[in-house]
């Protein structure tokens, strides 16, 4: 539809008399419509399409469900098996919270401040091992030295404060079940 109305619009269909048509803010906005349009409808039509089968499977699979067996529906849940929902119930909370678990565990493994830390001394290490390259006299070996020195107990200390934050961290979260 943008195409055909922006094909209208620069043909000058919408104002008559106008001598150029494609230098008005009617265009612009009909050609900012087919730019955006496109795209969505490339992405979003196959996605619906696929929802939409997704969901008249999953309605044809469950109908027979919800019915007697001859074509009547149920007039209501049977009142034995309400167990089955409780169940199911559990399982959904067993899955969320062993889910909660995962990622609270790979989020320990994945330590930020370290890595910032790790790559900040690996960039200044670079960095001195250049400098040293670019001199290479036997004041710049002692200066490498002493940096990587300084970089060691500077690494200590932020793991220290990473380990306390963590712990500081823990004490203070809730325990959610």
């Amino acid at each position: 539809a943008w195409d055909n109305a922006k094909k209208d619009v620069g043909k000058g269909m919408l104002h008559k008399g106008n001598s150029h048509p494609k230098k008005t803010d009617e265009y612009k906005a009909v050609v900012v419509g087919d730019t955006v349009g496109d795209p969505f409808k490339d992405t979003s039509g196959p996605s619906l399409n696929i929802l939409i089968k997704l969901m008249s499977v999953i309605s044809l699979v469950i109908a027979p469900l919800m019915t007697q067996g001859n074509d009547e529906p149920k007039p209501t849940w049977n009142k034995t098996t309400w167990w089955i929902g409780l169940i199911i119930l559990g399982a959904l909370i067993a899955f969320v919270v062993l889910y909660q678990l995962f990622i609270n565990k790979l989020g320990a493994l994945h330590d930020k401040e370290k890595i910032d830390a790790d790559a900040k001394k690996r960039k200044s290490d670079t960095e001195m091992k250049n400098a040293m390259g670019n001199r290479g006299s036997v004041g710049s070996v002692k200066d490498l030295h002493q940096h990587e020195s300084e970089e060691k107990e500077q690494a200590q200390f932020l793991e220290e404060e990473s380990k306390e934050a963590k712990t500081d961290a823990d004490k203070a979260a809730p325990v959610t079940v």
